[in-house]
């Protein structure tokens, strides 16, 4: 599967027909545009139980990087259609494999991010693959999220977990960064004996370091969207990346941020 040389991402599929918005399910599935799923950069080989991505705190920060991946953009396709996707190119595009690459695939992909050529298989013959440039009325239908969204168009997982596993593996991620934090707030963070100041202070903390961990990917984002290639109407990208972390699931970070803080 082709990768967008100017966004890193994967090509969305063109499909002839737009009017198939409507259908349902199973006439119209969900493609994920990272796969193969058991590919060991993406969920591996054995799938998690389900009271893990309930707990995502609980997978190994390698494993649930792979895993927010898989989940961070698709598309719903007829059927027909993402079956010969999937024969055309069964294996699948070139997946990020370091920590860092996993994390900025994430976050363009859950942003918005969308290339203007869009990838053309009912045409492909002789090996030539075929791109389709989509003007601006053609892409904001194509980028539409009824139709390019996350995960949670898919069948066995609820759509929650795919928040929790997405925003957990956005927060630890920016945990492991390096953080100038000053020391009279990392005291109270590990010693205070007041809930309220506690998640006050954490609450604090973790964004200072999301600020951290999202910073060299915002210029990008930023000169992506003026090529035109965020989809119409998106947030900037750090009010896109903070809609996947739920305020009630912030403090299940504490654990690991507390383990850095320790250890700093």
């Amino acid at each position: 599967m082709p990768t967008d040389e100017i966004t890193g991402l994967p090509h969305i599929i063109y499909p002839p027909d737009l009017s198939y918005v409507n259908a349902s399910y199973p006439e119209v599935t969900y493609h994920h545009h990272f796969y193969n799923r058991r590919h060991p950069d993406l969920e591996g080989l054995k799938s998690l139980p389900g009271h893990l991505l309930d707990h995502p705190e609980d997978i190994p920060l390698p494993r649930i990087a792979g895993l927010a991946v898989r989940m961070s953009r698709g598309q719903r396709l007829p059927t027909e259609l993402h079956r010969l996707v999937h024969n055309t190119f069964p294996l699948g595009p070139e997946l990020p494999h370091t920590l860092e690459d996993k994390f900025v695939t994430t976050v363009m992909a859950c942003s918005g991010v969308v290339s203007r050529w869009a990838l053309d298989v009912t045409t492909n013959h002789d090996d030539a693959i075929k791109y389709v440039y989509m003007n601006d009325d053609v892409f904001r239908r194509m980028a539409s999220p009824r139709l390019l969204c996350t995960e949670r168009a898919y069948q066995d997982k609820a759509a929650d977990q795919r928040r929790r596993v997405l925003g957990n593996f956005f927060l630890r991620y920016a945990i492991k960064q390096d953080l100038n934090i000053a020391k009279n707030k990392i005291d109270e963070f590990l010693f205070t004996t007041n809930d309220d100041r506690l998640r006050l202070i954490g609450h604090e903390i973790l964004k200072e370091a999301m600020e951290v961990s999202i910073a060299p990917v915002v210029p990008i984002y930023r000169d992506l969207k003026l090529q035109g290639m965020v989809r119409p109407g998106r947030p900037d990208l750090r009010t896109s990346v903070w809609k996947y972390i739920h305020p009630d699931r912030r403090e299940a970070a504490f654990r690991v941020l507390r383990k850095k803080l320790i250890a700093a």
